[in-house]
């Protein structure tokens, strides 16, 4: 019996000591046996090698690590200023601020003799009035004789109140559209030059450090509403002047009168939203 108490505790010995090897190994040990099985954990799932990156990635990585810094923020103000007064100022000088198609009577005459009606273009600015004439926009069959090549041609004229000219042959919705347009005009040239000034300003508040940057702001805030009152009260002329001539006649037929904004007063709209980028940025740079 002792003799066999001798031999378990023996085997038991030798059991518990094996075992202990077992759980005694080394974590560079265990580390060299998963090379020598060929077994590798998976990297992290939010690791990835740089060059893996894809463009986006790249782009959004160098947006999260870019510091604002004073200059960074001056930089984007200058340039969004000069977008700014470009988006304001270039609609004053273009003349398609509104396109126009107008009927106008010509040298024929329908089966009752009554004279007939064909659509010229007209296109309207501030200062400017053009016309051309569209071909075969009405179906009617017409010669040349029966429309005058001074007609049919691309002709421009400026505002009655600059050139003293009598216009009323020459069109009728878009003449009067064009003649109420001086408040606008004046008021959008206003607003353009109080953000023209603002930018100005910002920049000198920014180099000798000044309170010009928050008068800056506040130009930039007030010149733009300026120009969006403009805006408005384009739309509100060109809707009181060709809305009652955009409906039906007596005998329901449809209107050949019809109008579209082009691309001037969309820039002038559009300008409402860096303005105020522009004058964010200049409270943000006086007050920090």
């Amino acid at each position: 019996m002792k003799e066999m108490g001798l031999g378990l505790g023996g085997g038991l010995g030798t059991i518990v000591e094996e075992s202990g090897l077992g759980l005694g190994q080394s974590h560079s040990e265990f580390i060299d046996e998963e090379e020598e099985f060929g077994l590798q954990l998976p990297p992290p799932a939010h690791f990835k090698q740089p060059h893996n990156m894809r463009l986006s990635e790249k782009i959004q990585r160098c947006i999260i690590q870019t510091r604002c810094t004073d200059n960074l923020l001056f930089a984007c103000s200058v340039f969004v200023g000069i977008c700014v007064a470009l988006l304001q100022t270039l609609p004053l000088f273009m003349n398609n601020w509104v396109f126009l198609t107008e009927p106008r009577p010509i040298n024929k005459k329908n089966d009752n003799g009554e004279p007939l009606e064909d659509a010229f273009h007209y296109n309207t600015g501030y200062f400017q009035l053009c016309r051309h004439h569209i071909n075969n926009h009405s179906g009617i069959v017409y010669t040349d004789e029966e429309i005058a090549p001074s007609e049919a041609a691309y002709r421009c004229h400026f505002i009655p109140f600059f050139s003293g000219e009598d216009l009323t042959d020459f069109s009728v919705a878009s003449l009067a559209v064009i003649t109420r347009l001086g408040i606008p005009a004046l008021l959008q040239s206003f607003g353009s030059c109080v953000c023209v000034t603002s930018f100005m300003l910002g920049v000198i508040g920014h180099l000798n450090k000044t309170y010009y940057s928050l008068v800056s702001s506040i130009g930039y805030i007030l010149g733009s509403i300026i120009v969006c009152t403009a805006v408005l009260m384009v739309v509100c002329v060109v809707d009181d002047e060709l809305a009652p001539r955009m409906k039906p006649n007596s005998a329901g037929e449809p209107s050949q009168f019809s109008y579209y904004y082009g691309p001037p007063f969309f820039s002038s709209s559009l300008s409402f939203i860096p303005v105020q980028i522009c004058a964010c940025i200049q409270a943000f740079l006086y007050f920090r």
